[in-house]
């Protein structure tokens, strides 16, 4: 039992700093001159596009796909009631991307939907990657400078091939060698432009500098509010789960940004909780959708929590239920808590604003919808490497020597280099 608690306290030390480095590197990023010159330029892009009447096309793969879904997001609700109308497209949904695979392969799923619009030179385009290596955005980069498309590219590292000169009108790439926190960069990067441009159209005369202030004071309170335990807690429960067989559900009952960082956390749980483990164990992972599998039970009639309640109705004793909120006391939330209570399973929340932060929910004290979805993202990475570090010490039966440096530099994004999925 004391060496238990021994390694308990360690690991709560290494991953306190672990939080101190990500939530360092986050805020760091977007304090710099390079970072505001980004943001001024993409905002230009997409000021012009909208006052000409044009579309904003953004396409990403994996949780590129999500953080292009936040831009749209934040975009329509920023502009939403103003004299500017915002037509934004977010890539190629699953049921439409299949199809084009089959007939022109995967590399041209997001240039045919650019061909399909017709779209001209009063048009935008935004391709989002982790690496800027992806082909079917080079491709579309290949497409947009052929019929003088006005395009941006945003990536991690050192922007990839799609940074390279040339290849894009405004290369942004984000000098981080970690491809989650690039991600957390690029989407607050695109959650700051979506304010800008909102300020620009609405003649406000709020600047830029003020704005990413106020964005990252929301920001670092947030991340001063993650506590290692909780995550540590959440992060053991969640691999138990996983070695005796029980669901793990991750759901956001008000939709919104939240639902988009839900989706995307389980996604990385599911895929890239296991990268390095030699014995991995199954993963049963049900995440709140963002696609068609249960918009006709929210469509057909609106009951606070209906599409959570029913997704976890076949929930089983001991299975975990992980909620994303921004207001733990939204009727949705509560709904939601109460129906997994009494199915007997374990509960986590987090949440921008709630009663207060105990050992099942961790509360940012954060109102703002953008930002809460920019936290729980951020939160997810950092549950999933614990999670990762976790399985590792359990089934491989070795704990890494160096905790932090396993936790720094082994990103979660690196499961997708390998093959996923069994016998291909």
């Amino acid at each position: 039992m004391g060496k238990q608690i021994e390694s308990m306290h360690a690991l709560s030390m290494q991953l306190s700093n672990f939080i101190q480095h990500y939530r360092d590197t986050v805020i760091s990023q977007l304090a710099t001159t390079q970072f505001m010159q980004s943001v001024s330029g993409l905002t230009q892009m997409i000021t012009r596009t909208i006052r000409a009447h044009g579309s904003i096309y953004v396409f990403g793969n994996g949780g590129s796909h999500a953080i292009a879904r936040q831009f749209e997001s934040s975009m329509i609700e920023e502009l939403a009631g103003g004299t500017h109308p915002v037509r934004i497209r977010w890539g190629v949904d699953f049921h439409a991307s299949q199809s084009i695979v089959r007939r022109h392969g995967y590399e041209h799923i997001f240039k045919q939907l650019l061909c399909q619009e017709h779209t001209g030179p009063n048009d935008l385009v935004l391709l989002v990657s982790g690496s800027g290596n992806s082909t079917n955005l080079m491709v579309a980069a290949e497409y947009c400078r052929q019929r003088g498309i006005p395009c941006a590219g945003l990536a991690a590292f050192s922007g990839g091939q799609l940074c390279d000169p040339g290849v894009v009108d405004l290369p942004i790439s984000i000098p981080v060698a970690d491809q989650q926190i690039g991600e957390d960069v690029v989407q607050s990067l695109l959650q700051i432009s979506a304010w800008y441009s909102a300020e620009l159209l609405h003649s406000t005369g709020l600047g830029l500098e003020s704005i990413t202030q106020r964005y990252m004071e929301m920001l670092d309170s947030g991340f001063a509010r993650l506590d290692p335990y909780f995550l540590i807690s959440v992060g053991t429960t969640v691999s138990n789960a996983y070695l005796h067989d029980r669901r793990v559900y991750v759901l956001a009952p008000e939709g919104g940004g939240v639902s988009l960082s839900a989706e995307h956390v389980a996604h990385n749980l599911n895929w890239d909780a296991v990268y390095q483990v030699q014995t991995p164990p199954r993963r049963y992972l049900t995440s709140t959708p963002s696609g068609c599998d249960f918009s006709g039970i929210g469509n057909d009639r609106f009951l606070a929590g209906v599409v959570s309640c029913q997704q976890i109705s076949v929930a089983a004793p001991g299975d975990v239920l992980i909620v994303f909120a921004v207001d733990a006391g939204e009727p949705a939330v509560r709904e939601t808590l109460n129906y997994g209570k009494k199915h007997g399973m374990r509960l986590f929340g987090f949440s921008g604003i709630g009663t207060t932060s105990d050992d099942t929910q961790r509360v940012f004290g954060v109102r703002n919808r953008a930002v809460v979805a920019d936290l729980c993202q951020a939160a997810g990475h950092m549950l999933g490497r614990v999670v990762r570090l976790t399985l590792k010490t359990i089934e491989d039966g070795a704990a890494p020597d160096d905790l932090l440096a396993y936790l720094v530099n082994d990103d979660l994004a690196q499961r997708r280099l390998l093959h996923v999925i069994d016998g291909l």
